[in-house]
């Protein structure tokens, strides 16, 4: 019998405010451990393994309760059970980052998606992992990481064998497209890479829908990796002649900050 288990952070009725789905209802499952430190990270929380994980009990009331980590499957699924009593668009698998835990997705993966499709939200740095639960997935939301917005090396080698991944499996069940990529933008932000990182993912496929995203000026109070000083939003000109530049390679480059930010969301 397999007991695979995993250190999950939060799992919570909410709204999408990312990317094309953005406004969209779902069912977040928020999962402990990333493999990267992200200087505009905006959950440093969920980094590293929790003691125990919250769940909401009822569908946007914010009325959580604590359960002990690590949490099994039935636990997990028994949680989105509850938070489904209503139409959600889909179930978001986000992080830190989903794949440092493939194991347990693997796991709980199916008996998760025939209640709802699988958006999966990554960094797009661990296409091993992707590998073994990509049939389980609906949509991805690929994070391309810019080293300007980062402040660490580029990961470019493994964002395209990633996308290359994602591109072999099947179409997901929900209205976007099965993958899109996200590119936080910064005023730090060079063409040079701009160039590479659009050119990476038009020889994969120049359909896939690719979203700049300007940097949300935060700092996480404590956290060193965004202390000597936080990343700053791109001039507006400048972002409109980036997403110009896009659209010389891909055939889809749409602007879109961090909506929840904006609403008050989680």
């Amino acid at each position: 019998m397999r007991t695979n288990k995993a250190y999950v952070h939060e799992i919570f009725s909410g709204i999408q405010g990312e990317g094309p789905l953005v406004g969209a209802r779902q069912i977040f499952v928020r999962l402990c451990e990333c493999n990267l430190a992200c200087r505009f990270c905006d959950t440093p929380a969920s980094r590293n393994r929790a003691a125990t994980c919250r769940v909401e009990r009822t569908p946007g009331k914010r009325d959580f309760e604590e359960i002990r980590n690590p949490v099994d499957v039935p636990q997990v699924v028994e949680a989105v059970a509850k938070l489904n009593r209503f139409l959600h668009h889909s179930l978001s698998l986000t992080g830190g980052e989903p794949l440092m835990q493939a194991d347990f997705l693997g796991e709980v993966l199916p008996f998760l998606r025939v209640r709802l499709p699988i958006y999966l939200e990554t960094n797009g740095t661990l296409p091993e992992a992707l590998e073994r639960i990509k049939d389980n997935i609906d949509i991805i939301a690929m994070d391309l990481k810019l080293p300007s917005a980062t402040g660490d090396a580029d990961h470019f080698s493994a964002h395209k064998e990633f996308l290359l991944i994602a591109a072999q499996r099947k179409k997901g069940r929900g209205e976007a497209d099965a993958v899109f990529v996200k590119m936080v933008i910064t005023a730090d932000t060079s063409e040079e890479e701009l160039v590479r990182a659009f050119s990476l993912v038009a020889e994969v496929d120049p359909n896939t829908e690719v979203i700049l995203q300007p940097v949300s000026e935060v700092i996480t109070p404590g956290d060193s990796a965004s202390s000597s000083r936080p990343p700053r939003a791109p001039d507006p000109l400048q972002v409109l002649q980036w997403q110009q530049m896009g659209l010389k390679r891909l055939a889809y480059v749409r602007v879109i900050p961090q909506m929840h930010r904006l609403m008050g969301q989680l």
